[in-house]
């Protein structure tokens, strides 16, 4: 199927309201964001398909006088599902940064803001159609009703990409390697609650952040075993729909991203079906 295009407009210049929750997303995942809906969905790889890409879950509270206090969190189960709800937020809905509307030229250093969500990888893009997540195959899944996204990491090198079959890997550009969420308060009645499945692992609302209280969630899926290719096959092990050109056997990957020195764990977003 051709791929979807989002209506909503992206943000074109970064707002100078105070962030209130910031959520860092790190390493291997499979995204589902998409400003035409609801929520955003980002996918973490089950223990029992990889076991270097389960989060790594940590809070810090940003005392009125900036000193970053780790949050002591009751026992976390990752097994289940985490979510961010926000009522009454300033920006409401999920949002992309982007610098402006042109073609995203990932090749181009100079004229592409670092910030631009697109340097992360558009699976869509990539295969020439909208891809299907299969979001039973990956957990715990981490679900946001409201944020401002925009890339914060990208690989040091340039990415090189090949489809199986081909013998010559060709220029891909830099890649996001890490993306943050940004969630924005009005200054009454807005209240953020971050859960593990039922249980809350903490609130906040307007009256404490206009104290200066913030807090900062880092979900990192990243890969810390030393390996010389790249996890990016995993992608396979979640999606369908991927375009006949992809239909392969399952152990043999349609595309390979690696790096030279060392290489990337990165998944992608996908605008959903």
């Amino acid at each position: 199927m051709p791929i979807t295009k989002e209506k909503t407009k992206p943000i074109y210049e970064m707002p100078k309201e105070p962030v209130i929750v910031k959520v860092i997303l790190k390493g291997f995942m499979v995204t589902e964001i998409n400003q035409d809906k609801p929520k955003a969905r980002i996918g973490a790889l089950p223990l029992k398909t990889s076991k270097c890409h389960w989060p790594k879950v940590q809070v810090y509270k940003i005392t009125p006088d900036g000193e970053k206090l780790e949050f002591r969190l009751p026992d976390i189960d990752l097994t289940k599902d985490f979510t961010l709800n926000v009522t009454n937020p300033f920006r409401p809905g999920i949002r992309k940064y982007q610098y402006d509307d042109h073609n995203f030229m990932r090749l181009d250093e100079v004229d592409c803001d670092r910030k631009d969500f697109r340097w992360f990888v558009d699976l869509d893009e990539m295969h020439g159609t909208t891809v299907k997540v299969e979001w039973d195959r990956l957990n715990p899944i981490f679900t946001l009703d409201n944020g401002l996204f925009h890339t914060i990491g990208r690989s040091d090198t340039e990415v090189r990409i090949k489809k199986k079959g081909e013998k010559r890997a060709k220029r891909f550009g830099k890649c996001g390697t890490d993306i943050t969420a940004r969630t924005y308060f009005k200054p009454k009645g807005s209240k953020a609650i971050f859960k593990n499945g039922s249980k809350e692992l903490f609130s906040v609302d307007s009256t404490e952040a206009n104290n200066g209280v913030r807090y900062l969630i880092v979900y990192d899926c990243n890969c810390y075993v030393g390996e010389d290719t790249s996890d990016f096959p995993h992608v396979y092990d979640v999606i369908s729909d991927y375009g006949d050109q992809f239909e392969l056997v399952h152990e043999d990957y349609p595309v390979v991203i690696r790096r030279n020195p060392e290489v990337y764990c990165t998944g992608g977003n996908t605008s959903g079906k």
